[in-house]
């Protein structure tokens, strides 16, 4: 008897098609029991999935022909997808698009939000009582005494005041005056006034770089510093220069101080301090430009106000040049009555009841009255020496003190000068013919008046002259005082103005009157004036600059054996001979 034999065909199923795989009998899975049955192993059963043949019917469907082409397209596509979410290429060409797209809408939604919290940290730097400036002039007063009894009020402070609280539009101003005349102190009591209400104030620097941060710090801007962004930029925004970051800082200011005069009806005012701070070249000229043509445009449109500040006149003379809504506000000295009420309102605050002025009223208005007439009007001046304990003393320390500087600087040298130091006695013999003619004025504003002799000085001086008033002597109310054009022929030099207005020595007003810096600097330069010999060191100076100048433009030529060869000559010509000199240079 034979074994049956079983015949097993495996096939492996595939992804597309999965057909049914019929399992064997029990009987098949148990060699045993299936070593009983007669009849042969089958693997096919009569109970198969797979439909029996049947005759074969053409023209008729099963389904109709549009549902039929439905299934296969389904069909298609449900195949085209299970090979796509198979497939480990496509798997990861999607997660990274929808990571990309993750990271671009984050993205997207954080630079929304930066640039709408820029804006809403500029527009805090312009809201009551945020501004850096007033905050340390409040410690300032808190330290000392209070602000009411030690700020004078000037006759510019209305004007200030208006400006400050944006009832100026139209228009930027440039604040022009001396050094501690009080331009500062009126703009921090306007400020104070409104508690720096739509008010940011900015001050300048030589280094555009600190004036960069200075800007981005009274505007309550980073300049992108803050923004996580920069981890994926090759260079920071910085490396552009600090032109094109105020540029930037700039562009966002437009868009708060319309959204500030949309809600308020009034102007931003935006305070630059100390432009003459800015070096006077090339690069000094464009921060100036940049920001003027900010204050020209938004002056136009009424959003802004722009208040520069300056001691120099070259700030001005930069600012001329394009401006069309510029106002100029000058700021002097204080006059006699006011700068007396100024000393006594400062003692006060300093000593009180325990002034030893007060002792004696008469003794002490004839002290403040010398006081006055030694250091002027200035503010600075005045409040220096009113809070010492015997101001006339102090008023000629102070003097004193000026006097030195002033020689430090252009003192003259005499006739024995090297020919190193020639050009700085140039500039110093040249100030000098400006600073006499200042200090010998006898009618201010007259430079002919000042042409006296040494003898006619020292008659004035004495008490003679009392027909022209003494020149040494003259009321601080009364300032000297030339024009810029008569300057320059005192000068005999064009360029030499501007450096003793940048040191302070002279000073130029909007009117173009050149005068010493201060009533101090004055009184200084009357003492060196009548001091004996002082013509003739200067004209020995500048003979002396006038000799070295003749040497440097001297050529001397030495010749050697020229007679001989003369004589030589003149033998082999029978004592006829002529000589020719030829010199090229």
């Amino acid at each position: 008897m034979l074994r049956p034999t079983t015949r097993l065909i495996l096939r492996q199923p595939t992804l597309l098609s999965v057909r049914p795989r019929l399992l064997p009998s029990p009987a098949l899975q148990h060699p045993i029991l299936r070593a009983l049955h007669q009849t042969p192993a089958r693997w096919d059963s009569p109970f198969s999935l797979e439909p029996s043949p049947g005759p074969q019917v053409t023209g008729v469907s099963g389904l109709p022909e549009g549902k039929e082409e439905k299934e296969d397209k389904r069909g298609k596509r449900e195949k085209l997808i299970d090979a796509l979410a198979n497939n480990p290429a496509f798997a990861a060409v999607v997660s990274t698009l929808l990571g990309l797209s993750v990271i671009f809408a984050c993205g997207g939604i954080y630079m929304a939000w930066y640039k709408w919290s820029i804006l809403n940290k500029m527009e805090v730097a312009f809201q009551k009582g945020y501004d850096p400036a007033l905050e340390l002039a409040n410690l300032a007063d808190h330290v000392g005494p209070e602000a009411s009894s030690t700020h004078i009020a000037r006759p510019e402070q209305p004007i200030i005041r208006q400006i400050m609280r944006g009832e100026c539009p139209g228009r930027y101003f440039l604040i022009l005056g001396s050094k501690g005349v009080g331009k500062a102190t009126m703009m921090l009591d306007a400020m104070r006034e409104i508690d720096a209400d739509r008010i940011a104030v900015c001050e300048a620097h030589p280094d555009l770089e600190v004036f960069r941060l200075r800007v981005g710090k009274a505007l309550n801007y980073e300049f992108l510093e803050d923004f996580y962004g920069a981890l994926f930029q090759r260079r920071e925004p910085r490396d552009a220069g600090p032109l094109l970051d105020i540029e930037r800082a700039m562009s966002k200011l437009e868009k708060v101080a319309m959204r500030i005069q949309q809600k308020t009806g009034h102007p931003i005012v935006f305070v630059f301090n100390n432009m003459h701070l800015f070096p006077n070249d090339e690069t000094g000229a464009a921060v100036i430009h940049q920001l003027q043509h900010r204050a020209e445009a938004w002056a136009e449109s009424g959003i802004a106000t722009f208040v520069f500040s300056s001691d120099d006149f070259w700030v001005f003379e930069k600012m001329k040049k394009n401006a069309n809504r510029l106002s100029v506000v000058s700021v002097y000295d204080l006059p006699r009555a006011d700068s007396i009420g100024a000393l006594a309102r400062f003692r006060a605050s300093r000593f009180g009841a325990a002034d030893p002025l007060l002792a004696a009223p008469d003794k002490g208005a004839s002290v403040l009255e010398q006081v006055y007439s030694i250091v002027g009007g200035r503010l600075s001046h005045l409040s220096h020496v009113a809070r010492e304990l015997d101001p006339l003393a102090a008023a000629q320390r102070l003097k004193e003190r000026e006097k030195a500087w002033l020689l430090a600087r252009i003192g003259l040298i005499g006739g024995d000068m090297d020919d190193d130091v020639m050009d700085e006695q140039k500039w110093s013999s040249c100030s000098w013919l400006l600073l006499r003619n200042l200090a010998r004025q006898r009618i201010p504003g007259d430079a002919d008046s000042a042409e006296t002799d040494t003898d006619a000085d020292a008659e004035a001086q004495d008490g003679g002259g009392e027909d022209a008033g003494p020149p040494l002597e003259a009321d601080p109310e009364r300032v000297p005082h030339v024009s810029y054009y008569k300057a320059r022929q005192l000068m005999t030099r064009t360029d030499f103005l501007e450096p003793l207005d940048h040191a302070n020595i002279i000073a130029i007003d909007v009117s173009h009157d050149v005068r010493t810096d201060s009533h101090l600097l004055l009184t200084a330069c009357r003492e060196v004036v009548s001091e004996e010999g002082f013509d003739e060191l200067l004209e020995e100076t500048r003979d002396r600059i006038d000799e070295i100048e003749w040497l440097n433009r001297t050529r001397e030529i030495t010749v050697h054996g020229l007679i001989k060869h003369a004589e030589e000559e003149a033998e082999k010509g029978g004592g006829k001979g002529k000589l020719t000199l030829e010199v090229r240079i």
